[in-house]
C-alpha cells in the first residue's frame, strides 16, 4: 500500500513514515480501495444532528457483517468522529471517516496530538462513547471488527518485520513473536470454548445450503 509513498519520501531526503502516519495511510489506502458504486452501497444519509452537524450511516468494512456506524460532519462539512471501535479508542481518523471523505469531498479531522485523545467538543459535536448507549452485543462486534483491523495492518507489515530482523535485537523479535503467539493461543481457546456452538451454527448453515426449494409455481 504505502511502499512508493515511502520510496518517495526517502528520495526526497524526509525519510520513512513515522509509525502513526504509516498507518493512517494504510487506512486511508482501505477506504481508496472501494470504488464509487461500492462507497454508495456502504454510505446512507445524511440525516440532521445536533448543532447544525449531518449524520452519515457507514456500512463495516468486514465482508458479511450486518453492523453500520454513524460518522457526524460539522456545519463547515469536517468529518469529526465516528462511533465505531476504532476511532473511540484512538481519537483519530478511522476507515469510514475516509471512506466519507472520498464520497463526500469533505475533509476530515485529525489531531496534530498522536499521543492524547481529542475532545470532540472542540468541534461541536458530541463523543459517540458518551452520548450514544451501544449495547453488549454490539460493542462486542465493535472489538471483533477492531481486531480484524489490527490484524489486516500487522499484515501489511509484514516486510517491515523481515527489514526489523536485521536491525532489532533478539529480545526485541522474542517479544514481537511472544505477543503474536499469545494472541493465537488465546484466539483458539476461546474457540474451543464455544465448540458446540460453532458445530451447530455450521451444521445449521449446511442445512439451509442443502435444503431444497420451497417454491410454489
Amino acid at each position: 500500500y504505502y511502499l512508493s509513498q515511502e520510496f518517495e519520501r526517502v528520495v526526497q531526503g524526509n525519510g520513512a513514515m513515522l509509525p502513526f502516519f504509516k498507518q493512517q495511510r494504510i487506512r486511508e489506502l482501505a477506504a481508496e480501495e472501494v470504488n464509487e458504486k461500492g462507497r454508495s452501497g456502504m454510505i446512507g444519509g445524511p440525516v440532521d444532528g445536533a448543532n447544525g452537524a449531518e449524520v452519515y450511516q457507514v456500512c463495516s468494512f468486514v465482508e458479511g457483517a450486518s453492523t453500520g456506524y454513524s460518522v457526524k460532519v460539522t456545519e463547515d462539512k469536517v468529518i469529526a468522529s465516528c462511533t465505531c471501535f476504532g476511532y473511540d479508542r484512538r481519537r483519530q481518523p478511522c476507515k469510514h471517516m475516509y471512506l466519507l471523505k472520498m464520497h463526500t469531498n469533505y475533509s476530515v479531522f485529525a489531531s496534530s496530538n498522536t499521543t492524547t485523545t481529542t475532545s470532540a467538543e472542540t468541534l461541536n459535536v458530541s463523543e459517540p462513547s458518551t452520548n450514544q448507549v451501544i449495547s453488549p452485543a454490539n460493542r462486542k462486534l465493535d472489538m471483533a471488527n477492531y481486531c480484524i483491523d489490527i490484524n489486516q495492518t500487522i499484515k501489511h507489515f509484514s516486510p517491515d518485520l523481515l527489514e526489523l530482523a536485521e536491525y532489532a535485537t533478539e529480545e526485541e523479535i522474542s517479544q514481537i513473536l511472544d505477543a503474536q503467539k499469545r494472541t493465537l493461543e488465546i484466539i483458539q481457546r476461546t474457540k474451543d470454548n464455544y465448540e458446540v456452538n460453532f458445530r451447530t451454527s455450521h451444521t445449521n448453515s449446511n442445512k439451509a445450503n442443502n435444503s431444497p426449494s420451497t417454491n410454489k409455481y
